[in-house]
């Protein structure tokens, strides 16, 4: 039920962005999605597919390797983050970040094709890398810059307003949050360490959801 989509605001759990950068509803995700995949870019299809599925910062999207998406046991373990400022390695932002995150058959089949892309592309370019989703003209860790101005321009373009890659974490937790799921669920499987910053942060009913509401209830005729 994407009705309650309608109902949240999401906020940046880091309050290092612009909260007026709305996250995607589900006709704008598909239709991102489709973009990307008409043009075939590849590298950047699976990142922002994974980035919706998981909830994962970019960073730990950027450091995840290849062997630590576990299909047979369905989990993928987040144990690191890439730090683009300083480009380094580093353990993620809290203890609660190093997590198991599982993967739903949706995730499944996702990273299932993206395996099947990258070693075709890998071989093709005659690289090697450990990590899942590699740059594709040197095997090492992706540009998040290049990524985030891909983002950022797309979603301006064919969206008509800007999205960050945070907001993609951002996006998943609201979809969770449609689905039914508490905040306590959503906070373990971000990373959260409380799960009252998911509930506080992450979910606001705005006052312009209360307007439509009224403006619903101005329709209907209940007794006459």
């Amino acid at each position: 039920n994407y009705r309650l989509l309608n109902k949240i605001k999401l906020f940046d759990d880091d309050n290092t962005e612009d909260t007026e950068d709305k996250y995607l509803e589900p006709e704008e995700i598909m239709k991102l999605l489709n973009y990307i995949q008409d043009r075939q870019l590849w590298h950047w299809y699976y990142a922002t597919g994974l980035l919706l599925l998981t909830g994962m910062r970019s960073g730990e999207l950027i450091a995840l390797q290849n062997n630590d998406v576990d299909l047979k046991n369905k989990v993928i373990h987040v144990t690191k983050t890439y730090d683009p400022l300083n480009k380094v390695v580093t353990t993620p932002k809290t203890d609660n970040s190093m997590r198991d995150i599982h993967i739903q058959p949706e995730l499944d089949s996702v990273l299932r094709r993206c395996r099947l892309w990258r070693a075709e592309m890998l071989m093709e370019r005659k690289l090697s890398s450990a990590l899942l989703i590699p740059d594709i003209h040197t095997g090492w860790y992706m540009s998040y810059a290049a990524y985030d101005k891909f983002i950022r321009e797309t979603t301006e373009r064919e969206l008509h307003h800007k999205i960050t890659p945070h907001k993609l974490r951002h996006t998943h937790a609201s979809l969770l949050a449609a689905a039914g799921m508490t905040p306590e669920q959503i906070a373990r499987r971000l990373g959260h360490s409380r799960s009252d910053v998911t509930r506080e942060i992450y979910i606001h009913v705005t006052e312009q959801v209360v307007e439509n509401d009224n403006k619903q209830i101005d329709r209907i005729s209940l007794i006459s």
